[in-house]
């Protein structure tokens, strides 16, 4: 075929080397590769520019579909994840009949007169939600009936290592879900071969809406099958804890019309997802949602379409649940009678009396055995207690308003167990601050940051505080100073809500603003210092300080006290060694705001100056900041203005402006 007389250069350019066939080397993810000239042989091509089509046909991926999905799947949120190692289940032979009710609703559900895709399992905080829906994957997937589970916390793990894939938000729900599709050894040859083709079309699936990963991940996938294929699949999906789903936060984003999304929003949208999923006729699994009944949970199940295709089981007296305390309790009992050496220890009256300080509430028995019997030791050894002396502690914990409340019991012995800390409310201090700015991070991190003197976090959230918080033992290494990145955990959210309510917790009370005092003080000891409080050696000390920066955030707002008085850490600090360690440590994680830090203390200093003439404070670090930036020849505003973002041509160039 001839040539036209003019062409573009770009399309047949002299000096284009021949292109051959062995040349064209496709990478292939797994099984799932699109190569050129399947099974062609004995030819060659020369002189041929490929153009890709970016509009048409699946893309070519630098890894694996599946490397890609993993990518993408929060781990913890699996039932049978290490960071659930101690989540609760139920005791052998407790709670038999809410389960038998559950796996016959799995197994034989379609035999209803009312067939439903989805269960709601709920009941008032300590009623043992989360342990029965543990159990109950346990045993669906032993009985090969498991598709999937997703366990949410409100407290899993965070932190740069840990990325953005965690149980505490929606991001990873379907992917995760998805993931565990693929693997299942019924669906991966089919069903999981067409999820992984859906992310060779579309690698960036995962940060689109939940709506389109459902419809590409899980339901696209399952309306191509086969029908024999379906004959040997899962029946079973379980989601825990759907009240701990936090909201997900988008930092590029400002809420619409200046209304804040909620939690509640984030709740509402999984709902309306499993809704649309049992809906559509190709979906094979029904669904068990374990959840406290707030509000909006309650709301979507009593309307319309969700009312008529979800079957309830409420944890009430039906299933008499102080049968089942009592049936705990006793083989509690008797393992501490054994290891102890205590015999007809202790009376069929006491018991009686925890069953019906228990009220149902199976979280107030489990509270009690775990501080009676105390925590075990990374050797397998419990800790030295002296297991009467402690019952009689719980014992005489008796509710203030005689049991009014239904949580009175429960309150008590938390307050019981808390007093017994050498300083109860420095130990709530902490509590605190992990619910809330230090939620996720690695307990290792935590106790650096917290500690003012070696063993204080032993002394404050050790025996018998953990009987109410899970502290993860790790051992320092070389090279970062921990090999465990797991975070603390409460056993149970009701701990946090006991110590948010002051009515409840009375004199143990902090306030959210004392904790965000504490939380100013101990960063600006760090500052000071250029340190953590207790001594670390270099490597540890090194990842410390590129942690502090990196994930947490830095105060925005101060007291005037601490802007405007003399003795003002602020004053103390090195102003050019925190603007350049931030900064260091940024680049080094590679975050993509590495002026935040110089930012916020710029803007936060200036708070309390008048219109004529700065404060002390606000002229040592602003002078300070720019004798920094000189040093590291960043741009340098023509006069002091406000610290901002500039472009995003700038935002590359300098690791932070300000507006000239």
């Amino acid at each position: 075929m001839s040539r036209p007389a003019t062409r573009p250069r770009s399309l047949y350019p002299e000096d284009l080397a021949p292109l051959r066939l062995e040349n064209l080397t496709a990478r292939r993810p797994l099984s799932h590769a699109y190569s050129w000239f399947e099974n062609a042989h004995h030819f060659s091509i020369e002189n041929v520019l490929i153009h890709p089509d970016q509009g048409a046909g699946p893309k070519r991926l630098s890894r694996t579909p599946l490397e890609y999905l993993m990518d993408n799947t929060a781990d913890g949120a699996m039932h049978n994840s290490a960071e659930r190692s101690d989540a609760p289940k139920c005791h052998i032979e407790t709670r038999v009949a809410v389960q038998q009710d559950i796996l016959s609703w799995m197994s034989h559900g379609d035999r209803d007169t009312q067939p439903t895709q989805l269960m709601l399992l709920t009941g008032p905080a300590g009623s043992g939600k989360t342990a029965i829906a543990g159990s109950i994957a346990e045993e669906c997937e032993r009985l090969g009936m498991l598709a999937a589970g997703f366990f949410f916390s409100s407290h899993g793990a965070q932190g740069a290592e840990s990325g953005y894939n965690t149980r505490r938000t929606k991001r990873c729900f379907v992917s995760t879900l998805a993931y565990q599709i693929v693997q299942h050894k019924w669906m991966a040859e089919g069903v999981g071969r067409r999820v992984l083709n859906e992310i060779v079309r579309d690698p960036k699936i995962f940060k689109k809406r939940l709506e389109d990963q459902l419809e590409a991940l899980i339901l696209r996938p399952l309306r191509e099958a086969h029908p024999e294929e379906s004959e040997r699949w899962p029946r079973a999906i379980v989601v825990d804890g759907l009240d701990e789903c936090d909201v997900e936060e988008y930092l590029d984003r400002e809420p619409i019309s200046g209304v804040q999304r909620s939690k509640e929003d984030d709740h509402l949208e999984i709902l309306s997802l499993l809704l649309r999923a049992a809906q559509d006729p190709a979906f094979p699994f029904r669904i068990l949602i374990a959840s406290r009944p707030e509000r909006v949970i309650r709301t979507f199940f009593a309307t319309a379409p969700a009312y008529n295709l979800t079957s309830r089981l409420i944890l009430d007296q039906r299933y008499d649940p102080d049968a089942d305390i009592a049936l705990y309790l006793k083989a509690k009992f008797a393992e501490l009678s054994r290891m102890y050496n205590l015999w007809d220890w202790p009376s069929e009256a006491i018991i009686k009396i925890l069953v019906a300080r228990a009220s149902g509430q199976f979280v107030y028995a489990v509270t009690a055995i775990r501080f009676i019997q105390g925590r075990t030791s990374r050797t397998g050894r419990r800790a030295s207690v002296d297991p009467p002396c402690r019952l009689d502690c719980v014992l005489n914990s008796r509710p203030a308003d005689d049991g009014e409340s239904p949580f009175a019991p429960l309150d008590a012995l938390y307050t019981c167990i808390i007093r017994t800390s050498p300083n109860p409310i420095m130990s709530v201090k902490w509590i605190r601050l992990i619910d809330s700015k230090l939620r996720g991070h690695p307990a290792v991190f935590v106790k650096q940051l917290l500690e003012s003197a070696p063993e204080e976090a032993e002394a404050l959230l050790g025996t018998p505080m953990a009987s109410l918080i899970h502290s993860p033992q790790s051992t320092p290494d070389k090279t970062t100073g921990d090999t465990d990145l797991s975070p603390y955990h409460f056993y149970h959210k009701s701990l946090a809500d006991f110590l948010d309510n002051p009515e409840r917790c009375k004199g143990l009370y902090v306030s959210p603003e004392e904790v965000e005092q504490f939380y100013r003080e101990l960063y600006l000891r760090v500052l000071k210092d250029k340190k953590a409080p207790v001594a670390l050696r270099e490597p540890e000390h090194r990842v410390f300080l590129d942690r502090f920066f990196n994930w947490l955030d830095t105060p925005k707002v101060f007291t005037p006290n601490e802007i405007t008085s003399p003795e003002s850490d602020l004053l103390r600090c090195d102003v050019v060694w925190c603007v350049q360690t931030s900064y260091e440590a940024a680049r080094a994680a590679e975050e993509p705001e590495k002026r935040r830090f110089t930012m916020i203390l710029f803007d936060g200093v200036h708070a309390y100056c008048n219109w004529y003439k700065c404060n002390a404070v606000c002229r040592h670090w602003r002078k300070d900041i720019f004798k920094a930036a000189r040093a590291q020849g960043w741009k340098l505003p023509r006069a002091v203005g406000q610290a901002s973002s500039s472009d995003e041509d700038d935002a590359a160039q300098y690791p932070w402006n300000i507006s000239l």
